[in-house]
């Protein structure tokens, strides 16, 4: 469990980042804001958050995160029109650039989303272990310290 936790961060930033490449920063962006939804249903699961549908706060937090879910899911299988002009790209008229964008199959775009989706539940595990961690061990500063150790090793492996 210990090793999910020191390496989570920098294995979602990897997700993260074939995500983008298939989909937009767009996207990533909307699905980034589905942490605390993602949080929060983990912490159910693991037990760590009770939910007693009778009370008003409870059902907020229930609505809140379909809300949501259902929001993100909407934004990741509708793929509308581009929203940049590419700088670099001066010899290109737009009407060529927006064809280029639109003829990226569908199935990348979901893919994206996917991997997005992945991205931010693993960042949402990474803050379930991180409290279960600190109520072992409550040396904060260590346990950052040997997370970005791991992190900065998985990402040196990666990049080279």
């Amino acid at each position: 469990m210990r090793r999910l936790v020191l390496g989570s961060r920098g294995s979602s930033s990897i997700v993260g980042s074939a995500g983008i490449s298939y989909s937009s920063p767009t996207l990533a962006s909307a699905i980034a804001n589905l942490t605390p939804a993602f949080t929060f249903i983990l912490a159910v699961m693991f037990r760590m958050e009770k939910v007693v549908l009778r009370r008003r706060s409870h059902q907020a937090k229930v609505l809140g995160t379909i809300v949501s879910i259902a929001g993100a899911f909407v934004v990741t299988l509708y793929k509308g029109a581009p929203m940049f002009i590419a700088a670099s790209s001066s010899s290109l008229s737009l009407a060529q650039l927006y064809q280029s964008l639109e003829s990226s199959p569908a199935q990348y775009w979901v893919l994206g989303g996917i991997f997005l989706t992945c991205e931010y539940i693993m960042f949402s595990l990474g803050y379930i272990f991180l409290n279960r961690i600190l109520t072992e061990y409550p040396a904060e500063l260590t346990v950052v310290f040997f997370r970005n150790i791991a992190v900065t090793i998985t990402a040196t492996i990666v990049a080279l």
